[in-house]
């Protein structure tokens, strides 16, 4: 009896180990995840009188590149209401860079451990320290371009809203998230502020979830009474998020939009504007000039398929044509049969046997059949 209970024992246990090693050897294989976070720097502030905590964090290929870099600057750098915003912002940095929707930019994350006294209570020595203090810092120190950023999320969104924007001179977008205002005395001091804003080419865009927009109407009211050219304001409500998820949702629509001209054209664009191979060349020729990228005639082929797609699926076969043509990815029959054999689904003969017309000329040595395949289809109808 003792033995077989030892024998038990001993199974047990080995189980236990297996157990163990199998879950370790899992836990061993799961792949990296290494994301720049950057550094600190000490910056002695004379209008805060103080020591003051930044966090820099370059473009991957900074050290490699002679470009100047369009900067974020991050108001809710160590917040400790709902977690690392610095670390969740540079995160999201990170990979619509890595996607291609937004150019590389320098993330500088402005610290403070009192936020309600620097954008509430004692507003006026802050503005100084980060209009005037932090962003000569920072382009005296680092490749900057002409195109910043100033982003807050909660009061410090508030500061964004209405504190900064008569300063607009240093900055091109104010991004204020879900902000919070103390009091109707704040409000009104925002819309004097308001008042004395002179024409220039900065945009407010206010984002917050489902929350009340009492305070953020009553400044979009007085917003649109100035001057064509004063402020371009936008008030957007996210109805799935709250105060403490529109974070990051927030950001990227903000940073997507301000950056829109970087990223293939959207298809509002496309519908809108009648696009060949010289316009998309156009575009893209713009955005290198102003981003300091280059399109090369390898990328400007792998475009053109992207625009071959945007007007196929838009059943505008003649405008995607040219583009089929001139584009060059060695999924384009994988694509462009795709695309006829859903119109088939959908009823769209016609554009399905055009398509397969152009394929019979593009792909001579095919292994399909495609005057085959149009044969086909006209003999069922």
């Amino acid at each position: 009896m003792l033995k077989k209970s030892l024998i038990n024992s001993v199974i047990v246990l080995l189980l236990i180990i297996n157990f163990c090693f199998v879950n370790l050897s899992f836990a061993t294989s799961l792949p990296s995840i290494e994301i720049n976070m950057g550094q600190i720097e000490t910056l002695k502030s004379e209008a805060l009188n103080q020591d003051r905590i930044l966090y820099v964090r370059l473009p991957p290929n900074y050290a490699e590149s002679n470009k100047a870099y369009p900067v974020l600057y991050l108001l809710d750098a160590n917040s400790f209401f709902i977690g690392n915003v610095y670390q969740e912002a540079v995160s999201l940095v990170s990979r619509l860079e890595k996607v291609n929707d937004i150019p590389e930019l320098i993330v500088v994350g402005i610290q403070s451990d009192q936020w309600y006294k620097d954008v509430v209570t004692a507003a006026n020595p802050f503005e100084t320290y980060v209009n005037q203090e932090v962003v000569s810092y920072i382009e005296k120190k680092y490749r900057t371009a002409s195109n910043r950023i100033l982003m807050g999320h909660s009061y410090a969104g508030a500061f964004v809203s209405g504190t900064m924007p008569h300063e607009s001179k240093r900055f091109d977008l104010f991004l204020a998230l879900s902000p919070i205002y103390p009091s109707m005395s704040y409000i009104n001091s925002i819309i004097d502020n308001y008042q004395g804003l002179k024409p220039s080419s900065s945009k407010l865009i206010i984002i917050d979830g489902d929350e009340n927009p009492m305070d953020k109407l009553l400044l979009k009211r007085a917003a649109a009474k100035l001057n064509k050219g004063v402020l371009d304001f936008n008030y957007l409500s996210k109805k799935l998020d709250g105060h403490m998820s529109v974070l990051t949702i927030g950001l990227s629509h903000g940073l997507r939009e301000h950056f829109s001209d970087f990223r293939f054209p959207s298809r509002d664009m496309v519908r809108k504007n009648s696009f060949d191979l010289k316009k998309l060349k156009d575009y893209f020729e713009n955005k290198d000039r102003k981003y300091a990228s280059k399109t090369d005639e390898a990328k400007l082929k792998a475009l053109a398929i992207s625009m071959a797609h945007r007007y196929t699926s838009m059943q505008q076969f003649d405008k995607a044509l040219p583009f089929w043509r001139y584009g060059s990815s060695k999924f384009k029959e994988y694509f462009m049969n795709g695309y006829a054999e859903r119109f088939i689904a959908s009823g769209e003969t016609e554009l399905a046997i055009q398509i397969w017309r152009e394929m019979n000329e593009l792909f001579p040595n095919s292994e399909s059949n495609y005057l085959a395949k149009i044969s086909t289809i006209k003999k069922s109808e």
